[in-house]
């Protein structure tokens, strides 16, 4: 395939998911709460960014070549991309609509459209940057496991010395007793990054996609929706399961999608939040969010918020997320040797 005719540019944010979330005045605002912009020393005012329109949503949540396949590739190397585009972002906005005209009939809204609701969440629990990041930190750790328990000890490290003074013999033994340890100690303490070839996250994301499309079909479904000045906020990690505190035990941790207790928040616009758990309603409906109970927002955000890797989406500037932007708060859950 002609270079020029790759989808070089991927929204892994897609941007008919990110008009939902602009203000009246056609901004968003863009939190950069990731590592980096604290690294770098970048102002904190700096880490706020007014993004303008349509045309600005273009350059936000977009990673180049995210989803075209490396090297040679049998068919279309946009079929990852244009499966994207199809099957989720081109229905996106009659299925707001949709949900808007219908609110209230929650059992209609499912008929129409539950096969895509699941479809949406699961893509978006698995096409980010986030998710990329996720499947890395799983083989970061698999590679610490198989270390602990090769019996890295003195006997294995004296075979790879003998080994590598075969190969090597110019170079003298303490070189290479000192790059042994600092390699066994490296492993170890997991310092270091796994960064998975392209190819592999494209594999691991569709099957993750669809183990994680089937735990969650079964899940009821729920529609919030926002009837005061408040607002639904998002971020590159849109959607997010998680088990209450006082409901994690050895059978389900703070992060089990397939727990008894789990729950999912998935806010749609700044408007629309849906609410995915295991407990059967006998009747489905909408729910409003007014002022008696817009505590539910408050939670929503909050969860979100401290839930995104890099970069928060908001409607406006919000007080509550300030605290992004003074300092560095990582996502709060890690791959990690118990």
């Amino acid at each position: 395939m002609p270079l020029q005719d790759l989808k070089k540019r991927n929204h892994f944010i897609p941007i008919t998911y990110l008009k939902g979330f602009l203000n009246d005045s056609d901004n968003l605002y863009m939190y950069k709460k990731g590592k980096i912009f604290f690294d770098n020393e970048m102002a904190e005012n700096d880490r706020i960014l007014k993004v303008r329109g349509v045309e600005g949503l273009k350059n936000i949540g977009v990673k180049n070549l995210l989803y075209i396949p490396e090297g040679a590739f049998e068919g279309d190397k946009n079929v990852f991309e244009d499966f994207f585009e199809d099957e989720i972002e081109s229905k996106y906005s009659n299925f707001i609509n949709f949900i808007n005209d219908n609110f209230y009939n929650v059992t209609l809204i499912m008929e129409e459209y539950h096969e895509y609701i699941i479809k949406l969440i699961a893509t978006m629990l698995t096409r980010t940057l986030h998710s990329k990041f996720e499947i890395e930190e799983m083989y970061k750790v698999s590679m610490q496991v198989q270390h602990e328990f090769s019996e890295f000890d003195n006997d294995r490290k004296e075979i790879i010395l003998r080994e590598f003074k075969n190969k090597f013999p110019n170079v003298a033994d303490t070189d290479f007793k000192k790059a042994i340890n600092s390699y066994d100690e490296m492993i170890s303490k997991g310092d270091f990054e796994v960064s998975v070839p392209r190819n592999l996250f494209l594999k691991k994301m569709f099957k993750i996609m669809e183990i994680k499309g089937q735990i969650i079909s079964n899940m009821t479904i729920q529609i919030l929706r926002n009837k005061t000045k408040s607002f639904f906020i998002t971020s590159d990690n849109p959607a997010v399961y998680f088990v209450r505190e006082d409901k994690v035990n050895i059978c389900q941790g703070h992060k089990s999608l397939g727990g008894p207790d789990t729950q999912l928040y998935f806010p749609l616009s700044k408007d629309l939040c849906l609410f995915l758990s295991r407990k059967k309603r006998n009747v489905l409906v909408g729910l409003d969010i007014t002022h008696e109970n817009k505590k539910i927002i408050r939670e929503v955000n909050n969860i979100i918020s401290h839930n995104s890797k890099d970069f928060i989406y908001s409607p406006n500037q919000a007080s509550f997320l300030k605290k992004f932007t003074k300092q560095h708060i990582p996502y709060p859950y890690r791959f990690r040797i118990s």
